[in-house]
C-alpha cells in the first residue's frame, strides 16, 4: 500500500489510520487517540509539522514502523506459549475431570 508513495514523501494522519469517509483503508488499524498514545510513548515516529496546524510523518518512517510491526507478529507466531497464571492451574484439575466425566472415561 506504501508502494504509490514517494519514499522521501509524507502523509497525513488519515492515510496512516484510514478514513471512511475519504474511503482508505488503513495501513495501521488504530484509533486516533491510539496512535497519538503511541507517539507520546515512543512507539510511533513523532510527526513532522508542516505548519501550525498540519503534521504528516515520513513514508520512510510509516515503511519502517510497519516492517518492524510486521517482524514481530511473525516472531510472535513462532514463540512458545508462555506459563499459565497460578489462579489458572488451580482450575485445571476440575476443567480436566469434567472433560473426562463427559467423554465417559473416568
Amino acid at each position: 500500500m506504501l508502494n504509490r508513495y514517494d519514499a522521501d514523501g509524507f502523509i497525513r494522519l488519515w492515510q496512516i489510520i484510514g478514513c471512511k469517509k475519504r474511503g482508505i483503508s488503513a495501513l495501521l488499524p488504530i484509533s486516533r487517540s491510539s496512535w497519538w498514545v503511541g507517539v507520546k510513548t515512543g512507539k510511533y515516529p513523532k510527526p513532522v509539522k508542516l505548519s501550525v496546524r498540519c503534521a504528516a510523518w515520513r513514508v520512510s518512517d510509516i515503511r519502517k514502523l510497519l516492517e518492524d510491526l510486521n517482524e514481530k507478529m511473525c516472531t510472535a507466531e513462532h514463540t512458545v506459549a508462555r506459563p499459565l497464571a497460578p489462579a489458572a492451574l488451580r482450575h485445571l484439575p476440575r476443567l480436566m475431570h469434567t472433560q473426562s466425566q463427559e467423554s465417559g472415561h473416568e
